[in-house]
């Protein structure tokens, strides 16, 4: 996701995630792309999962560039 394309939320999730480098890999680890383009972790059993990326999973890659200060 490129700066100022997703909510303002969506940057401040991820703000939140770079303190918390675990929780921010295992979203990481989890949230990967199905055979079927569906997000694996966002799994439900009352409806689809999202398509991947999921805005969890880029959140996620985001909180890692600003903990790296790339971002």
């Amino acid at each position: 996701m490129e700066r100022g394309t997703g909510a303002d939320g969506d940057w401040d999730l991820a703000r939140t995630l770079a303190a918390m480098p675990v929780t921010c890999r295992r979203l990481l680890d989890r949230h990967l792309p199905g055979a079927d383009g569906l997000c694996r972790g966002c799994y439900s059993q009352v409806r689809l999962a999202h398509r991947w990326p999921c805005v969890l999973y880029q959140a996620a890659i985001i909180a890692d560039r600003i903990a790296d200060g790339i971002e």
